[in-house]
């Protein structure tokens, strides 16, 4: 899609110049990491679904 960004938000760096280049007017948390996914990788999940939002906050 034309105005599509992909990041890996795991990466803070890349994360946070995206976020600042566009300085969005409103940002929706729509990712996270479920049952499944948490199993297999808990520390990924405890920083995709704890952490992370936080760091949206922080940005906002």
């Amino acid at each position: 899609m034309k105005n599509t960004i992909l990041c890996d938000v795991r990466n803070q760096d890349e994360f946070i110049d995206i976020v600042k280049s566009i300085s969005p007017d409103v940002i929706i948390n729509c990712i996270g990491i479920l049952i499944e996914g948490s199993n297999l990788d808990p520390e990924n999940a405890i920083f995709i679904n704890a952490y992370f939002p936080h760091r949206l906050m922080s940005l906002a």
